[in-house]
């Protein structure tokens, strides 16, 4: 039986619109990916640890680790190449 669990710290800048002064802060959020073998496997126990660190965003999949074509770590992966490309894009228009 194999169990995978990450949680991935990620930089995610905020922005304060309410106050006329311009201030970013950056925080982390955190994005977790949990994979068990078998669909018999439970990801209970793995998702309540992550929300017990506060993870903002889970993905989950029971997918042998055989099987290389795997959806969530896939969508995983495209979710922070995404929030890369939009605080990119945000910087170079400021």
């Amino acid at each position: 039986n194999n169990t995978i669990s990450v949680i991935i710290y990620h930089n995610r800048q905020q922005v304060n619109r309410k106050s006329t002064k311009r201030k970013e802060t950056t925080t982390m959020s955190k994005i977790g990916y949990i994979r068990v073998s078998t669909e018999h496997q439970e990801t209970a126990r793995q998702q309540d640890i992550m929300c017990s660190y506060q993870v903002d965003r889970i993905f989950s999949e029971k997918i042998s680790g055989a099987n290389k074509d795997r959806p969530q770590l896939r969508a995983m992966l495209d979710y922070l190449q995404n929030e890369q490309a939009a605080k990119r894009k945000k910087n170079q228009l400021e």
